[in-house]
């Protein structure tokens, strides 16, 4: 069964390329523009990871993550992976406290993705 995956992402040239390297694992995710958006998503539906960018408007990729794992207790909990093009030690650690599990650096490529998806397949439905 392919795991059901949310991406928020609000510039929409990202969410073209993102949507494109999902397509080569075979995964077609549900894509949402900002961080409210990625709150009522995951709050209606159960999503096995949540690809979060951390920059967005609306509600920031932080907060968005902070409010599912507190608020998404009818199903298990996503492992939220957060997307940014930059990161330092005190962001790792914000990220970490926020409960998001791990990083995928932007740019990535279908790799990346693909073996980002396999790090956490073990967690997967």
């Amino acid at each position: 069964m392919l795991p059901r995956i949310l991406v928020a992402e609000d510039d929409v040239i990202n969410q073209k390329l993102i949507g494109l390297l999902f397509q080569r694992t075979g995964i077609v995710p549900v894509i949402v523009g900002d961080g409210l958006q990625a709150f009522e998503a995951a709050c209606s539906q159960p999503f096995d990871m949540i690809f979060m960018d951390m920059m967005m408007p609306e509600m920031d990729g932080m907060t968005a993550a902070k409010q599912i794992l507190s608020s998404t207790t009818a199903w298990p909990p996503p492992v939220i992976v957060a997307m940014t093009a930059g990161l330092d030690n005190q962001q790792q650690h914000r990220f970490q406290e926020a409960g998001i599990k791990d990083t995928l650096m932007k740019p990535f490529t279908a790799q990346s993705l693909k073996d980002m998806l396999e790090k956490w397949g073990h967690l997967l439905s």
